[in-house]
């Protein structure tokens, strides 16, 4: 295979690793803790069904890394790490806040 044969003469991993680093690099991906993550703080109300957090729960999983903070499943840290993922983001959890479902605020 042609592709297979351009990869066998790239050379070693360590050419490969840097070529990776250079294509992160170009597209401001410098892994976690990069300049561009953001964390958001999320509480659920006492009135939200808990089988509905699970719901919104899942789906900020898809745009950001979500991690409880607490035994009772109504408090997240939601760490973001694209801009257009954030301003997603910060669309939704107004909404949501804006009918009284949680409340939200970004980590400085």
């Amino acid at each position: 295979m042609w592709c297979g044969a351009r990869f066998k003469n790239i050379g070693t991993r360590g050419l490969i690793r840097q070529a990776l680093k250079a294509h992160s690099a170009s597209y401001g991906l410098s892994g976690l803790g990069s300049s561009m993550e953001r964390i958001v703080h999320v509480t659920f109300a006492a009135h939200v069904p808990l089988d509905s957090v699970a719901s919104m729960v899942t789906w900020l999983g898809t745009c950001a890394m979500v991690r409880a903070t607490d035994a009772s499943q109504r408090g997240y840290v939601v760490t973001v790490q694209r801009p257009s993922a954030m301003a997603h983001l910060e669309r939704r959890l107004a909404d949501w806040e804006k009918y009284g479902l949680l409340s939200w605020r970004a980590a400085p």
